[in-house]
């Protein structure tokens, strides 16, 4: 059974990159899972400063330097559902004949995907958070809610026994909002199957996806959105996530998922990369967008039109952040399970602001998630 939003798995595609070594790794069978460390809090930087990110995490940090030289190359990943040739011959070795339910989990031959449980009050108290926010900053600036499905979403209908639906949490969840704007990234993805939206390994989207949703925003906050066509793509095969270490299989393990990311042709001047490569036998990782997650941290750039861009987000967040680039002079990063500073004072200097609460529907499996949200007013 192949599903949307997934291509079938073929062999990884090939990309030149400046150290021949990352291109050929083989990545290694992770290790147990630690929980992340949270990082010390930067303190607020003025514009124009250099911020510098360090990573405290408990896989080994990532250079806070400029990424790598890569070849720019066009990412072959698969664009159909068919199941003929390789693509089926490496299923039918997966050893897997029907898709399974381990823990939290949905089991397919080729991928792994979260379930989801409805919590009605969960969607409430978000709403709730996100519209105090809208209050707080009513006649300053605007407010977004961005709700980010996970991949079992758009097949929740044929798996309803075991997994909610988030089409309704994300309905809920917006119709309960009246100063803030809930942005349909639902809708953004829906649609786009053959796509390369979700990773099959672990529980983030792509770029891709996040680009989409980036689009709708765009369209909600009422400016033109780029093209990829600005953007140079780049493709590092390899990469096993957080979901393959908590089911780990051969055939997984052989079929890694491929990260590709975008930069711009012709970037602003920023105050900080956007996208950290590994080094040396470091293992790719989600970590490569923004270094990963921080209790706080900004990108000024060069764009100077006065506007400002507040984003409080969860790891979903980190490949949406980058979009934002070219539309804002101020992007300020705020992780509400970790930031311990108040958003209306670090905000304080600030005219002309977009807000956004982006995190994936599954922390609305849990009201206290609103109460990170409140904390950090």
């Amino acid at each position: 059974m192949l599903l949307a939003f997934y291509p079938p798995v073929l062999p990884s595609p090939q990309v030149e990159v400046a150290d021949p070594t990352l291109a050929n790794q083989q990545p290694g069978k992770p290790s147990e899972i630690l929980p992340s460390q949270p990082a010390t809090s930067p303190e607020a930087t003025a514009p124009g400063e250099t911020v510098t990110a360090t990573v405290a995490v408990a896989e080994p940090s990532l250079p806070a330097t400029e990424p790598a030289t890569v070849a720019a190359t066009e990412p072959s990943l698969p664009t159909t559902q068919t199941t003929t040739g390789t693509a089926s011959l490496a299923l039918e070795e997966s050893g897997i004949e029907e898709p399974y339910v381990l823990g939290s989990l949905l089991v397919f031959p080729d991928r792994l995907m979260e379930l989801f449980t409805y919590n009605e009050y969960g969607c409430l108290r978000f709403a709730q958070a996100v519209e105090g926010l809208a209050e707080a900053l009513e006649g300053k600036g605007r407010v977004f809610a961005m709700l980010v499905p996970t991949p079992i979403a758009y097949i929740e209908e044929q798996w309803s026994e075991v997994t909610a639906s988030q089409k309704d949490a994300i309905a809920k969840t917006y119709s309960n909002l009246d100063k803030a704007c809930g942005v349909d990234v639902y809708g953004a993805l829906q649609g786009r199957g053959e796509e390369y939206l979700y990773f099959r390994t672990d529980h983030h989207w792509t770029a891709l996806g996040a680009y989409y949703a980036y689009r709708a925003f765009a369209e909600t906050a009422g400016f033109q959105p780029l093209s990829l066509d600005a953007y140079d793509s780049f493709a590092l095969p390899g990469f096993l996530g957080y979901l393959y270490n908590l089911s780990p299989s051969p055939f997984l393990y052989d079929h890694p998922d491929t990260i590709i990311y975008y930069s711009l042709k012709e970037p602003p001047v920023l105050s900080q990369p956007l996208i950290y490569l590994p080094s040396g036998d470091q293992p790719l990782s989600y970590r490569i967008f923004m270094g990963g997650d921080y209790p706080f941290d900004a990108v000024y750039t060069a764009v100077e039109n006065g506007k400002t861009c507040a984003v409080i987000k969860d790891s979903y967040g980190n490949a949406f952040i980058p979009w934002l680039v070219p539309h804002y002079e101020n992007i300020l990063i705020f992780d509400p399970r970790h930031y311990e500073g108040s958003l209306l004072t670090a905000l304080a200097r600030y005219q002309d602001i977009d807000l956004i609460v982006l995190d994936y529907t599954l922390v609305t499996r849990y009201p206290e998630y609103a109460e990170y949200i409140e904390g950090i007013r």
